[in-house]
Parts: C-alpha cells; sequence; structure tokens
C-alpha cells in the first residue's frame, strides 16, 4: 500500500495511487524519522512534529497528561534478557571454548550475575506491564514449555546479593582481584529505556564486587567484533521479538557468526537435532530438553516480556493494530487509522 523514499535523515512511505486489494491506507504518506534521544522524541511529539512515537515508562505519564494516548501492540510481547558474549566455538577447528580463561565460561560467574539482579526492582522501574521470563524465547504458549520452570526460578534466579558474592568468591574472586566485565549502554530493539536497563544492570552488578567497564561503541563495531571472536567477558543487553528457534539461533546458539550466550557443543548438537525435526509433537521433547540445559546452566540473563507501546497524538491517530512478534517488531503500517 506504501512505496517508499529514503534519505540520511528520513525514511518515507508514500501511499500508491491506487485502490490495493487489502485496503486503502489512512495517511496519504508516513515519514520515520531517525531520534535516539527519548527527550528529543518527547519534545516532538508534544510539538505536534511527530505523532506516534515510542517512549521510555517513566516518562509515559507525562505525555498522558499532555493528552497523549498509549497504543499497545496485539500478539507476543517482545522480550528482554542479557546476553553473554565471551564462549566462542570456532565451527572450522570444532575448537569450545578459544578462550578458556574467560571468566564467564565459569558457571558460577553466571549465576552469580543472575543473582546480582533485584528484576522485581528494576521491572517496576522500567518495564511497569512486564510478564517474567523464566528462560530466554521460551513461554507457556510455545513449543518446549516446562511449567516447572516458573516454579524454580526464585531458587535458581532469585534476587541474593550475599549468594552472589559467595559464588563470586568460590570462582576465586575478590576485592583484591574484582570480576572484570565489560558493557556496552546500547539502544535496545522496540525498548525505549534500553541505556538506562543497561546502566541498571551495571549497577547491580558492581553492587556484589563487579569491576564492570561501561564503554561507548556503535553498532557496526560491535557487530564485528563479535563476528570475529574478539569479544571477551562481555555482557550485552538485548530485547527481540523473534519466535523460538529463531531467537535461540541468534541470541543464544549463533556459533558461526556472533557468539551470543553460553552455550558448548552439547547444546550446539541439541539445537542441530531440534533442525532436523519438522513434526512438532517430535519437537516438542526436543526442546524442553534444550529449554532445562538453559535453564540450569544460566545460559544468558532472562528477564521480562514487555509490551511493545507508543504513545500517540489522538488529534491524528486513532488506532493502531500491530503484532509486534515474528522477525519485526515495527510493522502492519498500513493499519494506522486516522482519527476522526
Amino acid at each position: 500500500q506504501f512505496k517508499e523514499r529514503k534519505t540520511a535523515q528520513y525514511w518515507r512511505l508514500d501511499r500508491v495511487p491506487f485502490d490495493h486489494w487489502k485496503g486503502n491506507a489512512a495517511f496519504p504518506e508516513l515519514e520515520f524519522r531517525w531520534m535516539n534521544e527519548a527527550s528529543s522524541r518527547m519534545a516532538a511529539l508534544l510539538a505536534g512534529e511527530v505523532h506516534i512515537t515510542d517512549l521510555p515508562g517513566d516518562i509515559q505519564p507525562q505525555a498522558e497528561r499532555a493528552g497523549m494516548k498509549r497504543l499497545q501492540n496485539q500478539g507476543n510481547s517482545p522480550r528482554v534478557m542479557g546476553t553473554f558474549r565471551c564462549c566462542y566455538y570456532d565451527p572450522q577447528t570444532k575448537q569450545w571454548p578459544l578462550y578458556p580463561d574467560d571468566a564467564l565460561t565459569n558457571i558460577k560467574v553466571r549465576e552469580a550475575l543472575n543473582r546480582s539482579i533485584n528484576r522485581e526492582e528494576l521491572g517496576k522501574a522500567f518495564a511497569p506491564r512486564r510478564a517474567p521470563v523464566y528462560v530466554t524465547h521460551f513461554s507457556p504458549q510455545r513449543l518446549g514449555w516446562d511449567p516447572t520452570w516458573e516454579t524454580r526460578f526464585a531458587e535458581k534466579y532469585g534476587y541474593n546479593p550475599d549468594r552472589a558474592r559467595q559464588l563470586l568468591a568460590e570462582a576465586g574472586y575478590s576485592a583484591a582481584k574484582p570480576l572484570e566485565i565489560s558493557m556496552v549502554p546500547a539502544q535496545l530493539t522496540y525498548i525505549a529505556s534500553g541505556p538506562d536497563i543497561a546502566e541498571a544492570v551495571a549497577a547491580y552488578f558492581r553492587a556484589v564486587g563487579v569491576k564492570v567497564n561501561l564503554t561507548s561503541m556503535d553498532p557496526a563495531t560491535e557487530t564485528a567484533q563479535s563476528r570475529a571472536y574478539k569479544l571477551r567477558d562481555y555482557v550485552r543487553m538485548q530485547s527481540t521479538s523473534s519466535s523460538l528457534l529463531d531467537g535461540m539461533i541468534t541470541w543464544n546458539l549463533n556459533y558461526n557468526t556472533a557468539g551470543n550466550g553460553y552455550y558448548n557443543p552439547e547444546v550446539i548438537a541439541m539445537s542441530e537435532a531440534v533442525n532436523r525435526e519438522i513434526d512438532p509433537k517430535k519437537q516438542d521433547p526436543l526442546l524442553r530438553k534444550l529449554g532445562e540445559w538453559a535453564f540450569n546452566n544460566y545460559w544468558d540473563i532472562p528477564l521480562w516480556w514487555v509490551p511493545q507501546e507508543v504513545m500517540v497524538n489522538p488529534q491524528i491517530v486513532e488506532s493502531w493494530t500491530w503484532p509486534a512478534a515474528g522477525s519485526g517488531g515495527w510493522s502492519h503500517f498500513e493499519t494506522i487509522k486516522a482519527a476522526r
């Protein structure tokens, strides 16, 4: 229903000059502007310069008091997690891990980082309408779900800074020799408060004695270093709305290109067994086995499912129905309805 025009400043979609089989879009054009700062997006929304934008949860009430309206996606929500970039597998040499001395190869370290985070406190601040993630990418609506993960989560992942310090000590770290990791407070896909979440998580790590190096790195450099297996003892906050299999392959099992999450040849073999099976009934127990491995081995830092939300000017936009699931979060722009 739209044809595109793109520049460095904007991406513009023009309505096609004929009746489209799916129906005609409500607006003659849609223009997308690149605005990284939440405060800039907020100011533009209130000034009428933009009519739809995503805002962090802490300033959404301010927008609502100014007459703006919050809209939420209709399908499975994006999920937020922390990924470990450390434990690379070289598919050419079959060597794993490439760096045996990396701290994140130690399960006690991965558990300690999970134990250091107060998910309830963090969620109230950054994800007020959250639902917990017990094993990243898995949910009761997807294949491979084990309901015991929910009941066992507090025991395995619950906030316990004293236990986190004990685990770090058992792994050989102390005030004289602290665990040292790197983080980038980067934007998260579909999540407006991504940098703030990363900095808050870094504060939890520091509270249990971890030395956190917050570094600035542009996405292209970060991707290139990850694909070259150069990022070591690196924790990256991440978000995705992908399917279960796509999410695991990209964020937890990508042993060919990115090295996200903790995994080993055993879990690679389990994932390949899933990919060889096309019958969902046969995939289900294989996925449950893989999920149980992930749960017990702390392959990342699961946080929450969150609704994908935007603030709109109700004088211009009446509604927008979009799923925010699958391969993309922002989609179905033809369903944006104009205010009457």
